[in-house]
């Protein structure tokens, strides 16, 4: 009996590590993995994509986290992603959320659009991100604030452009703002409220 007991309570918990489904893109059919991690203090959950009949050995052809937490039981800073199989291609949303005390993680939105071609590769073709890699405090980065407060002379100028193509160069995607940057920030929320209605996006 409790070999039994200890084989159901393995089941489970390895049923609940890793998920498997085929999903159809363009003319190609891929196994769509998600698996979760709890590990140094961070736990979520990755989403990879294989080649259908892929051994466990191959690289996947998109990675993308669809979720991460760190921190507190109360008090989390947040990764939460979702995303959306087109026709011929797939979009990645993702959320950052800031816990109370935190000062060093990011807040902000990003979306990116993949276009699988006939050889069953993705390629990125649209990518905007808006993001706040700090609180506003003394230690952020001296461009940042020139999000909120505009930059006059060609040094503050030069420090709101050094601040953004350092985003765009972490996050691979354009960086947008106003009005652009309301637009992303309702569709990512959007797509993350129609994924907690939805079992599997």
């Amino acid at each position: 009996m409790k070999l039994l007991l200890s084989f159901i309570i393995l089941f489970t918990t390895l049923h609940a590590f890793k998920t498997e489904k085929e999903v159809h893109i363009g003319t190609h059919t891929f196994t769509l993995v998600k698996e979760s991690y709890n590990e140094y203090g961070d736990k979520g959950v990755t989403l990879a994509l294989y080649d259908r009949g892929a051994n466990k050995n191959a690289s996947p052809k998109l990675t993308f986290l669809l979720r991460n937490e760190y921190g507190s039981c109360s008090d989390k800073d947040i990764e939460a992603g979702s995303y959306e199989i087109k026709k011929d291609g797939i979009v990645f949303y993702t959320h950052w959320k800031r816990s109370r005390n935190s000062d060093n993680a990011p807040i902000g939105d990003r979306i990116q659009i993949y276009k699988v071609n006939e050889n069953a590769s993705f390629t990125m073709v649209n990518s905007k991100v808006y993001v706040e890699r700090t609180t506003q405090n003394e230690d952020a980065d001296e461009g940042m604030k020139y999000l909120y407060v505009e930059a006059k002379t060609k040094a503050e100028k030069l420090l709101l452009d050094e601040y953004i193509t350092s985003v765009e160069d972490i996050f691979k995607a354009k960086f947008v703002r106003g009005d652009e940057a309301k637009a992303l920030k309702k569709e990512v929320h959007e797509a993350l409220e129609l994924k907690q209605k939805q079992k599997w996006q």
